[in-house]
């Protein structure tokens, strides 16, 4: 029995995962994974990492290594990064409560990837210091 089906598909991958991907490539998030679980990695991951690594302490880079360290599941870190309007550098919605104040009022503004203001690297410093818990990863999948 032979069938055919005709059906149009259409893939498309949202900008704003790419650029967290973008981001998420540039903190220790890449080799944390490797010194857990020794793979090989794709080229396209290589090369995000040599071409965007002079923009390793960008304040969003430091922003996701900061919610990294405190355990916020790669879930919820692409969940909040589909919630931002790219055109705008803003947030959809209101900010999640686990979310450090100002984290996400930094897009739009933040100062140039070559050199963080002081205020930024101390802002960075204090939200380690003092955020809301950040939810675990859910275990239930999404309904389609």
């Amino acid at each position: 029995m032979t069938m055919t089906m005709s059906t149009d598909v259409t893939v498309k991958l949202d900008d704003r995962v790419r650029l967290i991907s973008a981001v998420l490539a540039l903190t220790s998030f890449p080799d944390t994974v490797q010194a857990k679980r020794p793979h090989g990695t794709h080229i396209h991951a290589r090369m995000t990492r040599k071409n965007l690594a002079e923009h390793s302490q960008h304040p969003a880079v430091l922003d996701l290594e900061m919610l990294l360290a405190k355990g916020a599941p790669l879930e919820a870190i692409y969940t909040l990064a589909l919630l931002v309007r790219l055109d705008e550098g803003k947030l959809t919605t209101k900010a999640p409560a686990w979310l450090p104040p100002g984290a996400a009022a930094g897009a739009a503004g933040s100062p140039s990837p070559a050199s963080p203001s002081r205020r930024t690297r101390s802002r960075s410093r204090r939200h380690r210091a003092s955020a809301p818990r950040i939810p675990a990863a859910s275990s239930a999948r999404p309904r389609p």
